[in-house]
């Protein structure tokens, strides 16, 4: 089935199809938002796959006990592509003259833009286009987002973890072996509950990245619990947001072992875990992340 992504932005427009071409098979004429639609589409393309390109590379340089120099290459050359990826839909939100593209640019940018480069670029294009019904779904969906983590984050503050020992809990990795969280006393441990298909989890995970790259050589360290239902989609998560850390998942979402243990009702949701055993943060995000772990990692 052939499908030519179109804008309808001009009282005429052809296409021109040539299938002998692998890429880039149809040109557009009389349609310039069509024209930016397609080079979004394809450019994105290129730039999201440079990214699995370099998580891949570390993905295997870790599966083969590579060395750390060479974990460190694709490491940096994953920090390049993100920041080109960013780069280009900065530019594209800022200079399109359409609507349609700036609000795919933004959906897009959902999981590689912090929120507030996000919430600033998208409150923008609402000064720019006040009336247009993508954009203010994107903003609808996005202010849903934002009141369900306050109201999460009050539940969660009613079952306090902080000066409690961490219970006692174990999951299986990709290779199904099993996984304690006692294997991590020794260090300062992030256990990080999150699913691929949990929007504000994807837009954590950039500063969950940054917090890991930050302190990873300071005796502290990540430990991911998914609460995915399936493998891959699970899996391409990991490699497409960069989680370079332990992952563990049980695959039964909310009826996974790790919501009877820790009593959480939403995600995201971490708990900070001295080299002790003992909690010491708990639903710690952005900012506040970033201030504990400076606290404690001196």
């Amino acid at each position: 089935k052939l499908e030519v992504p179109l804008i309808n932005d001009a009282p005429e427009i052809k296409i021109n199809v040539d299938l002998s071409k692998a890429d880039e098979f149809y040109d557009v004429t009389g349609s310039d938002a069509s024209n930016q639609l397609k080079d979004l589409i394809t450019i994105f393309g290129r730039k999201n796959f440079a990214m699995d390109k370099a998580m891949s590379g570390i993905d295997s340089a870790k599966r083969n006990t590579a060395s750390d120099s060479i974990v460190h290459s694709y490491a940096a050359q994953l920090d390049k592509a993100k920041q080109d990826l960013n780069t280009y839909l900065k530019q594209v939100i800022n200079t399109t003259n359409n609507a349609t593209v700036a609000g795919l640019a933004l959906s897009w940018s959902l999981s590689s833009f912090s929120e507030q480069e996000f919430k600033s670029a998208l409150d923008a294009q609402l000064a720019k286009y006040p009336d247009n019904q993508i954009l203010s779904g994107l903003k609808d969906n996005y202010d849903q987002q934002l009141a369900q983590r306050a109201e999460d984050e009050k539940n969660q503050k009613l079952n306090n973890w902080v000066g409690k020992q961490a219970p006692e809990f174990s999951a299986p990795d990709v290779n199904g072996k099993n996984i304690s969280l006692a294997s991590f006393k020794g260090k300062y441990v992030l256990v990080d509950f999150w699913a691929s298909w949990c929007g504000p989890c994807r837009m954590e995970n950039p500063n969950v990245v940054n917090a890991y790259n930050q302190y990873k050589d300071k005796n502290f360290t990540v430990l991911g619990v998914s609460l995915d239902q399936q493998k891959d989609p699970w899996q391409q998560a990991v490699k497409t947001d960069g989680l370079s850390w332990t992952q563990i998942s049980d695959l039964k979402q909310w009826n996974s072992a790790a919501v009877e243990v820790f009593k959480f009702n939403s995600i995201p949701f971490n708990l900070l875990i001295d080299p002790q055993g003992k909690v010491i943060g708990q639903a710690l995000r952005g900012d506040d992340l970033e201030s504990k772990l400076k606290e404690v990692l001196k």
